[in-house]
């Protein structure tokens, strides 16, 4: 897509992880960050990606999450940071794939080949986004794409069956991670409030 890509920070640990499709591409953030001169390069375009630059990125990624910033915070994390609290979390967020784009689309498109079958190029970033899954130590798994939970079941639980009390488990290491699979909590086809609240019961019976 010809874009610099997601970068993280070293995660939270012990907390409700939220697992996402992809970073979305955000205009309006990106012409934001560019007039306030707090980096000299461009998101469109192919960059030789220096550690200054990858720490630029790191540094904007971190502060999307901050209930300062009115754009994403608003849009996107609030409601995370807001469903965390209420049950009982502090929370992290990874996406499955690194590429920064919105259209859900145009993701497809970079991660299938023939039908929906994940070609080398998703594979490579899905073993990348589990390490990273890994080293957040979670107490629970909230993923929270269709699509990302689709393609989360069959690489990650591998046909399990629900179990008594309604979830899933993620391996990692010895432990096994509590784990719930839904559609979008913000947006569009956000869940709604009755649902969403159920949801945060359902979690807060594991967290407690």
């Amino acid at each position: 897509m010809n874009r610099i890509p997601l970068f993280y920070s070293k995660p939270k640990k012990d907390c409700l992880l939220y697992v996402g499709l992809n970073p979305s591409f955000n205009e309006k953030f990106i012409t934001k960050i560019e007039q306030e001169n707090k980096i000299n390069f461009n998101w469109k375009r192919d960059y030789h990606l220096t550690n200054k630059i990858i720490e630029n990125i790191v540094e904007i990624e971190s502060g999307v999450k901050d209930e300062n910033n009115k754009i994403f915070y608003k849009s996107y994390f609030g409601r995370l940071s807001r469903f965390a609290q209420k049950v009982g979390c502090n929370y992290e967020h990874v996406d499955i794939f690194f590429v920064r784009e919105t259209n859900q689309t145009e993701v497809k498109k970079v991660i299938f080949d023939k039908g929906e079958s994940l070609n080398e190029f998703a594979k490579a970033q899905i073993k990348l986004s589990f390490k990273i899954i890994e080293q957040t130590k979670p107490r629970v798994i909230l993923v929270i794409n269709a699509l990302a939970s689709k393609i989360y079941y069959n690489e990650f639980l591998h046909n399990q069956n629900i179990n008594e009390n309604g979830y899933y488990f993620t391996n990692i290491g010895r432990r096994k991670i509590p784990t719930f699979l839904s559609g979008m909590l913000t947006g569009q086809r956000a869940l709604d409030n009755y649902s969403l609240e159920r949801l945060g019961w359902h979690i807060k019976q594991v967290t407690d």
